[in-house]
């Protein structure tokens, strides 16, 4: 049994029991009930970044696995933000924006191979919610999301939302606040609720607030006791690098796509279209501050490719062999021709 102390940093001191430790994911710290008997987690996170005029948009979409009916989640945002219900739309054109580019191939020397066997992925179902509902230093409800946004200047707003709903951090967690009060980051609070346990994919969520450098809150991450992945998708003039704020590398990212924007739905928020894959296997000791999102030395394009293949035979022979066959029959004729004395 822990308890959730916050230092003065934050404007206040309140004490909360903790009755089971909460994770925390990639963009901020699941907060659960005190009554809770089983933690909550995140099983999958990502997010679309963009900076146009001065004005960083984040939309995040979280896949939850949770026994409860309810928890709630605290993502740091670097100024007041405007949040809005997010697109499902935009995270549907990314994926077809990166599908993967088609190379066919003729094979002339061997044989198709047996098919083996596979079995089709499946993945989690949840509340998507829809509506465009906003909130900016106040309250929204964006489908089954209740969202409150605490502004810096009075933090003490976190310790209060807490209260109010009967939520938890972990002890491992909490020191981390400190960090973004540092900051004068503001805080936005959602509750998730649901009608039966919450498994499955969430309403995206849209934060909008002003900025000079693409940023993503990831320090929380520190405090989850479980391995972090994060795919974000960053729109902007040219290909981009991921750091840490500090400017140190992050260790486990890899750009799995980078190319100019074929999409013209999708070229408002940028040109060039650069995601990055991130894992933290070991997140208290691999996470080491927020993440910054800063120009590539070049813009060479990173792209997937899927092969297929046209298997070139005749009477289930390949036709390279039968050529060379072939080849090698007449090579053979015209050899022993040139022995035979003529008249």
């Amino acid at each position: 049994m822990g308890f959730l102390a916050f230092t003065a940093g934050l404007g206040g001191t309140a004490t909360l029991q903790l009755s089971t430790p909460a994770a925390a994911s990639a963009c901020g710290a699941l907060a659960m009930p005190v009554a809770a008997t089983a933690p909550a987690q995140i099983t999958a996170e990502s997010a679309i970044l963009s900076l146009v005029d001065g004005v960083e948009r984040i939309d995040m979409r979280l896949a939850i696995d949770s026994e409860t009916k309810e928890t709630g989640l605290i993502v740091p945002v670097p100024a007041t933000p405007k949040v809005t219900a997010g697109s499902l739309t935009d995270f549907t054109a990314i994926i077809k924006e990166t599908s993967p580019i088609g190379v066919h191939k003729d094979i002339w020397w061997s044989r198709k191979p047996e098919p083996a066997p596979t079995t089709e992925p499946t993945g989690p179902a949840g509340p998507t919610g829809t509506g465009t509902p906003s909130a900016q230093a106040g309250r929204v409800q964006i489908g089954p999301l209740d969202v409150t946004v605490m502004e810096a200047s009075n933090p003490k707003l976190l310790t209060d939302w807490l209260t109010k709903h009967k939520y938890a951090l972990s002890d491992s967690v909490t020191p981390l606040l400190d960090h973004y009060a540092a900051l004068g980051w503001s805080f936005v609070g959602i509750k998730l609720t649901s009608e039966i346990p919450m498994k499955g994919q969430l309403t995206p969520i849209r934060l909008e607030f002003p900025s000079k450098t693409l940023v993503y809150p990831m320090a929380l991450a520190a405090g989850a006791t479980t391995p972090q992945n994060l795919s974000v998708a960053i729109f902007s003039d040219h290909r981009q690098d991921v750091t840490f704020m500090s400017g140190q590398p992050v260790p486990q990212a890899v750009v799995t796509w980078a190319r100019d924007v074929h999409a013209s739905s999708l070229k408002s928020r940028g040109t060039y279209l650069t995601v990055v894959s991130l894992t933290f296997d070991d997140p208290a000791t691999t996470v080491t501050d927020d993440l910054k999102f800063v120009p590539a030395a070049t813009d060479d394009p990173v792209v997937t490719t899927v092969e297929t293949y046209s298997y070139m035979v005749l009477f289930g022979i390949p036709i390279g062999w039968l050529l060379v066959g072939a080849v090698v029959t007449i090579g053979s004729t015209v050899a022993a021709l040139a022995f035979i004395p003529t008249r």
